[in-house]
């Protein structure tokens, strides 16, 4: 539930409510600097974040970090850069992780995440306590221009393998399914769709990124040791999905 923009006495005394506890009951109130409160209720929340998905068709794996990027996965291939709720059901990978730790921000990105940076910033932040816990990974800044480039690149030191990550936004539309549909651009890096092999080859090649990053990424396209994912979080359950994927060449129409 969203409730916004009261009469102003009512602003008020709720704005006086939140100042002292933002929380009552169920329900949770944001106080925003126009005057407009926002409030989320929990009555239907299980474990203080997943919501009721009883009926849904469960999305079955889940894994610590560590064994999603050492162990064989399931690879989804498709030309398709939208990628179907189906899709993300099957091979997905709900991610273990200390959701009650990130509880903040999956809350603010459940209020809306228009431009994505809340889920990037969320990522950013569970990958980097990984590498504190597993010193066998590193994460590598593969960013150019003003925000442009891979989201989350981490290697494997002991293989060298790389991991190229991209946060999307998930849809919620679906009742039927965990998980949800996710986009990516069809004109990324050089005109290509993300996590294809072109666009790789195409963010190697940028001048601006930097020098440790232009040398892995030369190395895995040159060697084929990399692996593209999508990742994402299910605003219905508070599960941080990783999916990998490969982006294939569209058939040529005889």
């Amino acid at each position: 539930m969203e409730v916004s923009k009261g009469s102003s006495d009512t602003t008020q005394k709720v704005v006086s409510t939140v100042s002292n506890n933002n929380k009552v009951g169920n329900l949770i109130f944001y106080a925003e600097e126009n005057g407009e409160v926002k409030v989320i209720d929990k009555s239907n929340d299980t474990g203080k974040i997943a919501k009721n998905t009883k009926g849904m068709k469960p999305i079955k794996k889940e894994q610590a970090l560590e064994d999603i990027f050492t162990k064989e996965q399931e690879i989804l291939k498709t030309s398709n850069p939208n990628i179907g709720v189906k899709d993300i059901n099957k091979n997905g990978i709900k991610i273990k992780y200390d959701k009650e730790k990130y509880i903040k921000q999956i809350e603010d990105i459940k209020l809306g995440d228009l431009n994505g940076k809340k889920t990037e910033n969320l990522v950013d932040d569970i990958l980097n306590d990984f590498t504190k816990k597993n010193p066998d990974f590193e994460i590598i800044d593969a960013k150019y221009g003003s925000d442009n480039g891979i989201d989350h690149m981490l290697k494997n030191k002991k293989t060298g393998e790389l991991w190229i990550l991209d946060s999307k936004q998930m849809s919620e539309k679906s009742i039927t399914y965990e998980g949800g549909a996710v986009k990516l651009s069809k004109d990324g890096a050089g005109g290509n769709i993300q996590l294809s092999s072109e666009w790789v080859n195409s963010v190697a090649g940028k001048k601006t990124l930097n020098e440790t990053a232009k040398k892995e990424l030369e190395k895995a396209i040159k060697t084929q040791n990399y692996k593209t994912g999508i990742v994402a979080l299910d605003k219905k359950t508070g599960d941080l999905i990783i999916a990998p994927i490969e982006i294939t060449p569209k058939k040529s129409k005889k």
